[in-house]
């Protein structure tokens, strides 16, 4: 098993991965979270203009990690695709 990160993963519809997950969480707290850091907010926000929407990312992943939570609930969702043969890979959040 190989895992990548790849921002842009969904812009030029990869076809290069057997599965895809959406590691995502409410626009409020992704709000919240890149406030907190110290990050340049204008150049932010073009990238986000451009970005596929959250909902569609989530539409296109096979999987999708609700990171709203804390980490341990992000092991166990992860720990629940891992387990799963890949024949039953289907689009739904854990």
């Amino acid at each position: 098993m190989v895992a990548l990160d790849v921002p842009l993963l969904f812009e030029p519809r990869e076809k290069r991965v057997d599965i895809t997950l959406c590691v995502s969480a409410p626009e409020n707290i992704q709000r919240s979270r890149v406030l907190a850091r110290p990050h340049d907010l204008g150049k932010i926000r073009p990238y986000r203009r451009r970005a596929i929407a959250d909902a569609e990312k989530r539409k296109r992943a096979d999987y999708v990690i609700d990171t709203e939570k804390n980490m341990d609930d992000v092991r166990k969702q992860l720990a629940h695709i891992i387990e799963k043969p890949p024949k039953e890979k289907n689009t739904k959040k854990i």
